[in-house]
């Protein structure tokens, strides 16, 4: 379970290692360390530059070389991985097409494979975990795993666009990386960044969202937006940082560029589908294209472009697993879990495969008892996993009180009023009082299910 408290009247002295200013912080949140037997840490808030900085200082570094946890690759692959988020933002630098990219930290190399699938340039990624040797082989493309400082391999080597997502806030030494990433693009070239926006850390979030964001004992620090322009605009002459919620998004380089807020679905939709058929055997890699093939086409509104990878996906989940997991009801007393480990034998993708098969059964097949189950089971799966591990659980908590709104519509249009008023009441009770929650419904969704609420009376 999360477990987030918000400390108030907490001054702090010593140095911000993001701008520098020594007096006046505040200490404003404390979390439980990521990895169990390790101290609690506090977040501070700057005073000068309002970013957040971790103390005790430093972060521990991710030393999945040698010691990958257990079951992580498999989650990543089936759900974890943001491959639309990884790759949109390089995608929207005008003149793109055609450059050589060079992604650090690029994970299983999914951003490397799109590039030179759908980019038309030679692309390449710099990832130290052992996944990112996984990922070139099955993949077939160049990752190395040494740091871009001390890689003899990409040394003297330019690019047209280096990126490095959710990477700087690891970092011991930010000057220094900077230089780094400056020194490996062509003079004309564009870096483009994304890290966690600190002023997105507030008790108004959710407290899933928050342990995530702050990752603690990962994260050295949190950029506000002017902290991460200012440091920037000591490498670069030209910067652009965008906030984008929780996340802020940021391009820089020596000679003018335009971004372009274009739709990245004509790469991305494509290497789904190349990376989905290119998979020969039903595994977690299968899977993971397959689902984000389903969801994004059925989120289009596609309804025969989802068909076909949802029925791979569930011959797969069936092959796999068994039926069980397809089936919303045995499905959701499966998802009931008190440990992660459970996953081994489930797909991780579990809570959000159902609730993106209720809007198909919705939309596709008219049924609305059968859409609700599985709405109900979409919303239960999710909650129960995460409280155990909100980490893994991102995607499917963000689904869970729409999964009990639609639920309860879906009860209502069939003239089932006391499942629809159950559902819009855990609804209404959750934004009430979300304490022992992992996410709360949004204020704009508790007041539409009001409304909801009203109209099927008792």
């Amino acid at each position: 379970m999360t477990d987030v408290d918000w400390l108030t009247d907490t001054p702090f002295d010593g140095g911000c290692p993001l701008c520098g200013t020594r007096v006046g912080h505040r200490a404003e949140v404390g979390v439980a360390h990521s990895r169990p037997g390790q101290p609690r840490l506090r977040f501070i808030r700057c005073a000068g530059c309002t970013s957040l900085f971790a103390d005790p200082p430093g972060c521990m570094p991710y030393d999945f070389a040698t010691n990958l946890p257990e079951d992580y690759l498999k989650h990543y692959l089936e759900i974890g991985a943001g491959i639309h988020a990884m790759l949109r933002r390089a995608v929207a630098v005008r003149g793109a097409a055609g450059r050589d990219f060079l992604d650090v930290g690029c994970g299983y190399g999914f951003t490397v494979d799109a590039w030179r699938r759908g980019m038309g340039g030679a692309a390449a990624g710099i990832e130290l975990a052992a996944y990112g040797q996984a990922g070139a082989q099955r993949l077939g493309i160049a990752i190395y795993d040494r740091l871009l400082g001390h890689n003899p391999a990409l040394a003297g080597k330019r690019f047209g666009i280096v990126q490095a997502i959710e990477v700087i806030e690891h970092v011991a030494d930010v000057e220094a990386f900077l230089a780094d990433l400056d020194a490996a693009l062509e003079p004309d070239g564009v870096l483009v960044l994304s890290t966690p926006n600190a002023a997105f850390i507030q008790p108004s979030a959710a407290p899933a969202e928050i342990v995530a964001l702050l990752s603690p004992g990962f994260h050295a620090f949190l950029f506000s937006p002017q902290a991460l322009e200012a440091v920037l605009r000591r490498h670069f002459a030209y910067v652009t940082v965008k906030i984008e919620r929780e996340a802020l998004s940021a391009w820089a380089a020596h000679l003018p560029f335009e971004v372009d807020e274009r739709s990245v679905d004509a790469v991305y939709l494509p290497y789904l589908e190349q990376l989905w058929r290119a998979c020969t055997v039903r595994d977690s890699l299968h899977d993971g294209a397959a689902y984000r093939l389903f969801k994004e086409r059925l989120n289009r509104g596609d309804l025969p472009g989802a068909a076909l990878p949802m029925q791979a996906l569930e011959a797969s989940y069936r092959e796999r697993y068994g039926p069980a997991v397809l089936d919303p009801d045995t499905a959701a007393a499966l998802g009931e879990i008190s440990d992660i480990t459970a996953y081994r034998h489930l797909p991780y993708a579990m809570a959000a495969y159902h609730f993106h098969r209720a809007i198909y059964v919705r939309l596709a097949e008219h049924d609305a008892l059968r859409a609700a189950r599985h709405f109900n089971a979409a919303a239960r799966i999710a909650l129960a996993g995460g409280r155990v591990a909100p980490e893994k659980f991102q995607e499917a908590l963000s689904l869970v009180w729409i999964a009990r709104q639609q639920e309860g519509l879906a009860w209502a249009a069939l003239g089932n009023l006391v499942p629809a008023r159950a559902a819009f009441d855990a609804v209404l009770a959750a934004h009430a009082d979300g304490r022992g929650l992992p996410v709360r419904p949004t204020a704009q969704l508790a007041s539409a299910v009001a409304g909801h609420r009203a109209d099927v009376g008792g």
